[in-house]
């Protein structure tokens, strides 16, 4: 199991890796950040949690997607994002979260539900 993730610079909170992001249809928003961003298409997608970004200041709703079974496409990132691609493993992702190196909240949601996920599921399975 692997987790795509992102390196990026944020003002005032330095910088780090970061999960990719969606938009506002999540399942198409993910499939097109997934073709765009790593490169690949998916022939299986599990819907996991949303979560509200900042409740109380922001009426932003985020949706975790698991995509599988995929495959390379042609990757066009838009011109205004500069990415550095990386692939961590998800013990590499919780001890990034750990030692600071992961901060944002969607990466952590995402992570940590994976993590649930794969501790909750039958020995020999993803």
């Amino acid at each position: 199991m692997s987790i795509r993730a992102r390196w990026r610079s944020w003002p005032g909170t330095g910088s780090g890796w970061q999960w990719c992001a969606s938009g506002a249809r999540p399942r198409a928003a993910a499939e097109r950040e997934l073709a765009e961003e790593c490169g690949l298409a998916a022939a299986q997608w599990e819907e996991g949690p949303s979560f509200y970004t900042a409740p109380g200041f922001s009426t932003e709703l985020l949706t975790v997607f698991l995509a599988t079974e995929t495959q390379p496409v042609v990757a066009v990132a838009p011109d205004d994002e500069a990415l550095e691609r990386s692939w961590l493993s998800l013990p590499d992702a919780l001890d990034a979260i750990d030692d600071g190196g992961i901060r944002d909240a969607k990466s952590l949601v995402a992570i940590l539900w994976m993590a649930r996920r794969r501790a909750a599921a039958p020995t020999g399975s993803g």
